[in-house]
């Protein structure tokens, strides 16, 4: 199995269970994987011009 896969099984049980601190955590571990957090961060210290280029990446992360 990925990585990313077991992760977001983790991250389901952890909400099952009402472990909000470690979905928190796997959340973001997902999103570092995944390369997310990077693209979020770069969208903010860029011009206006790059958003467009991260258009998909981004609308894909909103599934997540």
């Amino acid at each position: 199995m990925h990585v990313v896969q077991k992760a977001a099984i983790k991250e389901g049980h952890y909400i099952h269970a009402k472990q909000m601190r470690r979905v928190k955590r796997e959340l973001k571990f997902i999103l570092v994987l995944l390369g997310i957090r990077d693209v979020k961060g770069k969208m903010e210290d860029a011009s206006q011009e790059l958003p467009l280029l991260f258009y998909d990446t981004l609308r894909k992360a909103k599934y997540i």
